[in-house]
C-alpha cells in the first residue's frame, strides 16, 4: 500500500478523512465538489452508509455507472439520494440528471452509460438531446459523465454535446483511462 499523508487513510477504493466530522462548509473553499461515484460503486459497491460518508465529508455529486445496481439496497435509497444520479438510459429507479444550486449558481449534471462492450442499456439520442435542451434552458452549466469503456465513444460524445455548449463531458471507467485532455469547440473533454 501507498504511503498516504497522516491525516487520510485509503478505505476500500476511497480516500476519505480521518477526522471523524469534516469541517463546515462554509470554512471550505467555495467552489463545487463533483465526484464520480462510480469509484464507489465498482469498488465497494455503494451502500447507504458510503453515500452518507461521502456527503459528510462535503461531496455535492456522485455519478454513477454500470454497477449501479448490483447491491440491493441501493433501492431502498436512491429515490432519496438527492446527490446521487444513475445513468439517463439505465432507468429503473433514480433519476438521470439533477440541478444543483451551489450558492446562487445552478450546475446541471447529467449521467450516460456508453454502449461499446457494456451492451445492457438503450442509447436514445433523442432523448438524450431533450434532456441536454430542457436542461439549458435552466442553466448554461451543463457536466455530463459518460460512463463508458471505449475511448472512441467517449470522444464521438463529447463531439456531439458540443454542439449544445455542454460545458464539460468527462470520460468515466474506474479501469479506463482517459488521458485525452481537449476542448471540443466549447466544450471541455
Amino acid at each position: 500500500e501507498e504511503e498516504m499523508p497522516d491525516d487520510l487513510k485509503k478505505q476500500s477504493g476511497r480516500v476519505k478523512p480521518t477526522t471523524p466530522k469534516p469541517p463546515k462548509k462554509e470554512e471550505l473553499v467555495k467552489e463545487e465538489s463533483v465526484d464520480e461515484g462510480v469509484i464507489e460503486a465498482e469498488i465497494v459497491e455503494k451502500e447507504e452508509k458510503n453515500y452518507d460518508d461521502l456527503i459528510s465529508y462535503g461531496v455535492d455529486c456522485m455519478t454513477s455507472g454500470n454497477h449501479i445496481w448490483d447491491k440491493r439496497d441501493i433501492f431502498e435509497y436512491i429515490n432519496e439520494a438527492d446527490k446521487l444520479i444513475r445513468p439517463i438510459n439505465y432507468k429503473t429507479h433514480g433519476v438521470g440528471s439533477r440541478i444543483f444550486e451551489i450558492g446562487d449558481t445552478k450546475i446541471a449534471v447529467m449521467n450516460i452509460l456508453g454502449k461499446i462492450f457494456i451492451n445492457i442499456t438503450e442509447f436514445s439520442w433523442e432523448e438524450i438531446t431533450n434532456e441536454i435542451k430542457r436542461l439549458k434552458e435552466i442553466t448554461p452549466i451543463v457536466i455530463i459523465d459518460f460512463h463508458g469503456e471505449a475511448t472512441a465513444e467517449k470522444i464521438c460524445f463529447a463531439k456531439y454535446c458540443s454542439q449544445f455548449n455542454v460545458s464539460a463531458v468527462f470520460g468515466t471507467h474506474t479501469h479506463v483511462q482517459t488521458a485525452d485532455e481537449q476542448i471540443i469547440q466549447n466544450t471541455a473533454y
